[in-house]
């Protein structure tokens, strides 16, 4: 089965999340346009789920392919998560994507998780994606 074939297929799930997750994990075997197309559908898909646990998931691995406003929306959503531990792991995950400035606003924010071991886990996983 070629790529262009499984993403046909991957566009008729029903499910927006698995279709979600099919559609990234073919899309990033693409390079260019292709690429950026489906990565946005990929996207869309997640925006319609409303980042629910298994959109968090997939849009860890779109992460590297979204861009800079892209992501401040994904923070915005990952921000909505109310348990702290899940927040907190959501945005480590995607903390290697994020620019220099949506990183020091992502430590900032951390640091008023109410629980301290919470607290404490954030920015420090945070901190450790810092550039220079």
């Amino acid at each position: 089965m070629q790529v262009e074939e499984g993403i046909e297929q991957a566009r008729t799930i029903e499910d927006e999340g698995q279709r979600a997750y099919a559609l990234v994990g073919l899309g990033v075997l693409m390079s260019g346009e292709a690429q950026r197309e489906v990565v946005g559908e990929a996207f869309e898909d997640v925006r319609t789920i409303g980042y629910r646990a298994s959109g968090v998931e997939t849009l860890v691995v779109l992460a590297p392919h979204l861009s800079e406003a892209q992501m401040g929306e994904v923070l915005a959503a990952v921000r909505t998560i109310e348990d702290e531990g899940s927040r907190g792991k959501a945005l480590l995950q995607l903390a290697p994507h994020l620019s220099e400035g949506q990183m020091e606003e992502e430590i900032e924010a951390g640091r008023t998780t109410e629980d301290e071991g919470n607290r404490a886990y954030a920015i420090v996983g945070l901190a450790a994606h810092m550039r220079g």
